[in-house]
């Protein structure tokens, strides 16, 4: 199914949904978002409630059926499942409110999120927030809570696979450009997975 269909059946699917008022904002972000004819999972940003969200989930999963897609959801790129031909993965990224948002999420991606979101329901919140900082705690903390958790190949191959299609970029983007080179030397050195992740994390807590 092509981008404009899947975004068709959000559009609708939050519409038509009779407790949508229960929430400040549903919209997305990523790639989903992007010119290009191609996405990886959709990036569905939502503000509200605990109890009406999860309504909201299944009611939007039994649109997509209608429409002979199986969706999947999950809440961390750890716990991503695989996916088979008609199926589609939401990454659900719910938050009771700003704060909680604010508590949660790595500042890099509230500026990616404030940045590239767009709204099917309320208005843009995190324009609340005004103009972000990013520290290098603020990028290498939750970058090395994520390597600490790291427990086999198969946490590490997603963890890669993150780290090279979004994270090295905001070490350039940042002007942390050192510690970025040291990760890509890492990355293509011949050690094994679990070398590496000590390598990384060598690299993250440089003083």
């Amino acid at each position: 199914m092509e981008k404009k269909e899947i975004k068709n059946i959000l559009i609708n699917s939050v519409n038509s949904f009779d407790n949508i008022n229960h929430y400040e904002m549903i919209g997305t972000f990523g790639s989903i978002n992007s010119n290009s004819s191609s996405f990886g999972d959709i990036d569905l940003v939502s503000i509200g409630g605990d109890k009406v969200h999860k309504k909201f989930l299944k009611y939007l999963s039994n649109e997509f059926l209608k429409n002979q897609i199986k969706i999947k959801f999950f809440k961390t790129i750890l716990k991503k499942p695989s996916v088979k031909e008609n199926e589609l993965l939401i990454h659900d990224l719910h938050y009771i409110d700003l704060s909680d948002l604010l508590n949660r999420e790595w500042k890099v991606i509230i500026i990616s999120m404030k940045n590239d979101i767009e709204t099917f329901y309320g208005k843009n919140l995190l324009n609340n927030f005004s103009k972000l900082e990013v520290s290098k705690s603020d990028l290498f903390n939750p970058i090395l809570k994520w390597v600490n958790n790291i427990n086999n190949k198969r946490e590490y191959n997603i963890f890669i696979s993150h780290l090279m299609k979004y994270n090295l970029d905001d070490f350039y983007e940042y002007k942390f450009e050192n510690y970025g080179d040291k990760i890509k030397d890492i990355l293509n050195s011949k050690s094994n997975w679990k070398n590496k992740i000590s390598q990384i994390k060598e690299v993250l807590t440089i003083k």
